[in-house]
């Protein structure tokens, strides 16, 4: 695991090494997988996740920024 975060709906990000990020919701113990593009055709490291003010997560990689 490369980074976690706490977003402001209290749900928590885990970013894996390259692959893919999980969401973990308290409420629900509910655990749900997204991968990164596949059109990207490169390994990423995530280097920080940040939430918008309007909610939305920004994703920092080696290879720039991926947005939700």
């Amino acid at each position: 695991m490369e980074y976690i975060f706490l977003d402001g709906k209290v749900i928590i990000w885990l970013a894996h090494n390259g692959a893919f990020l999980t969401s973990f919701d308290p409420k629900s113990e509910k655990f749900t997988r997204y991968a990164f593009p596949d059109s990207l055709h490169v390994p990423l490291w995530t280097t920080c996740i940040m939430e918008d003010r309007d909610g939305y997560l920004w994703i920092g990689t080696n290879q720039g920024l991926i947005s939700t």
